[in-house]
């Protein structure tokens, strides 16, 4: 997808020299709070409230090292945050985007679709209708200044979608007209869902029953961002992972408990060398050359992340890993060294294996 996209006061006239403002992290994506894709009518990938954009943050932070981060990914409008100065428009990647929209020039940026069907690699069989639906997402969210009283607009200039087709031989279109006759296509995907959990100011521990029910997950993602920086606001990053001064996590799965024993850090001493090495080896990096940028001071600043692979071997980013299918709950216990200053949400991104099937008549089946 490209988009073409300009950002100016809010009366309508061109930022000046003197405007400090600056865009989140992965502009692209950050435009939009949701996006849905449906194949003939059935919905097959959709995100509610602000959770499109911290899909798309997350996916883009595990799953890609320095090198991609710091070439391709900032045509998707990526340049990494500070971790020690989130909020500040003037160090690290802010003040990079910050001369991207200098004096209300048009940036042009080009990237992916964030949806769970476009990251498998089978052709889409013809015969379906393919619907997006995006929704924009507020301008307090997606830019970032020092000035309080600021307001700003956004202005799409223009959006093009590429889509690459390809036609097979007659052969084939035969072969699979006979093929459907006695089976479906399948399309095995990596399904995520999106679970946004608030801890109320005041509190030093919260536990979350039921926090997600039905089919088992093959991996669980946890970080915590502000209550004011989720719904958006000027003056605060929404993809400032904090940790809070947490100081024990647990995610219980059938009465197991992952990890085990539970994360017990100390952010407040900087002991959480068990904690940043988990971030590694369930995204399947450990002990290989491949990173993710994420030091060691970054995960004690604003990225946070603890992703939990319940697998017996860790495999959930092996994708010819197929754990079999199983009903489970989730509890999640948290608890902080000292009281939450500040209204906190607690985004879970769960993965799961799921299959679509589209039969002879392109009926569209999903197991989910």
């Amino acid at each position: 997808m490209c988009v073409k996209v300009k950002v100016k006061k809010g009366d309508g006239s061109n930022l000046d020299e003197t405007t400090s403002v600056t865009t989140t992290n992965l502009f692209l994506s950050s435009l939009f709070s949701q996006v849905e894709l449906s194949l003939n009518d059935c919905l097959v990938s959709s995100s509610s409230g602000n959770s499109y954009p911290y899909h798309a943050i997350l996916e883009t932070l595990l799953n890609f090292g320095h090198n991609a981060k710091n070439n391709q990914q900032q045509a998707s409008g990526f340049f990494k945050d500070d971790s020690l100065a989130m909020n500040d428009v003037t160090v690290g990647g802010q003040k990079l985007r910050t001369a991207l929209i200098k004096e209300s020039r048009t940036w042009d940026l080009s990237g992916k679709l964030h949806c769970d069907l476009f990251n498998q690699p089978l052709y889409i069989i013809n015969g379906l209708d393919l619907r997006l639906k995006m929704t924009r997402t507020s301008e307090q969210f997606y830019l970032l200044t020092s000035d309080a009283n600021a307001s700003f607009i956004t202005k799409i200039i223009d959006v093009s979608l590429s889509v690459r087709r390809v036609t097979p031989t007659n052969t084939t279109l035969i072969v699979h007209s006979k093929l459907l006759q006695t089976t479906n296509v399948k399309y095995r995907i990596k399904r995520t869902e999106v679970k946004v959990f608030t801890i109320p100011q005041g509190n030093a521990q919260q536990t979350i029953e039921n926090a997600m029910i039905g089919i088992r997950p093959k991996r669980v993602t946890l970080r915590m961002v502000k209550n004011s920086s989720f719904l958006g606001n000027y003056k605060k990053n929404p993809f400032a992972f904090e940790h809070n001064t947490l100081n024990y996590l647990a995610v219980q799965l059938d009465n197991q408990t992952y990890p085990s024993p539970p994360y017990q850090p100390n952010f407040e001493t900087l002991k959480i060398a068990r904690e940043h090495h988990r971030l590694f080896s369930n995204m399947g990096r450990f002990d290989r050359d491949s990173d993710i940028d994420i030091t060691s001071t970054d995960f004690a600043g604003g990225y946070a992340i603890f992703p939990i692979d319940p697998t017996p071997n860790f495999n959930a980013s092996d994708p010819n890993y197929f754990s079999l299918v199983k009903s489970s709950s989730i509890q999640i216990d948290i608890r902080f060294a000292h009281t939450l200053t500040t209204s906190t949400n607690l985004i879970v991104l769960a993965e799961y294996e799921s299959i679509i099937e589209v039969d002879r008549m392109r009926q569209v089946h999903k197991s989910f």
